[in-house]
């Protein structure tokens, strides 16, 4: 015949009391797990969410194809090419990697200087999709101890860009941006289109 256990008082107050730990655990471990789990989201959000180089909401090859206005005692930096454009693929032997190379020209032309927030290039894609590069000191190559670059007045520098050609992309745009002499924010861009192969 079994027999029914009953407990006493003290028997259910610590078995009461050994569960009170585990509880406690619980009450513990959410905030970690309600920061693991914002954490995660934060990720996911980064990760899925459209970014700045999409055509949705970011750079357009029309954008950087607008001229920017040159009025007379403000700073305007004109940014050109001699190559032909499009750039034209080339290659010295079968056997070499396909390229793409031009010099970019950044002429400053009404006497007012500039200093260089960011030079940025943008490398447009068949599909839409584009990636965004930027630099923010020594965007000339000059070793100036990461202090930003600076174009003067009427003053002339060049910038030597290549880069292994592919079937996917269509262009280049370049915006450099700052701040001239007169304390003024400025932005000058051009667009670099590609052959395509």
């Amino acid at each position: 015949m079994p027999q029914e256990e009953t407990q006493t008082e003290p028997e259910a107050e610590e078995e009461d009391q050994a569960q009170k730990p585990d509880e406690k655990k619980k009450f513990r471990l959410r905030p970690w797990l309600m920061i693991l789990a914002a954490a995660a989201l934060f990720v996911l959000g980064i990760i899925f969410l459209p970014s700045v180089g999409h055509e949705k909401g970011g750079y357009t090859i029309d954008w950087f194809e607008q001229e920017t206005a040159n009025e007379p005692g403000q700073a305007y930096i004109r940014i050109y090419t001699k190559t032909e454009l499009p750039v034209a693929v080339k290659q010295q032997t079968e056997e070499s990697t396909p390229v793409w190379e031009y010099n970019l020209f950044f002429k400053e032309e009404n006497g007012v200087g500039v200093t260089v927030d960011e030079l940025t290039r943008v490398r447009f894609y068949k599909k839409g999709k584009t990636d965004v590069y930027a630099q923010t000191t020594d965007v000339f190559g000059e070793n100036n101890g990461g202090k930003p670059s600076y174009i003067s007045g009427r003053e002339f520098r060049r910038l030597t860009y290549g880069c292994r050609a592919d079937s996917k992309s269509v262009g280049d745009g370049w915006m450099l941006r700052g701040t001239d002499d007169k304390g003024r924010k400025v932005c000058f861009r051009v667009y670099i289109p590609f052959e395509t192969q």
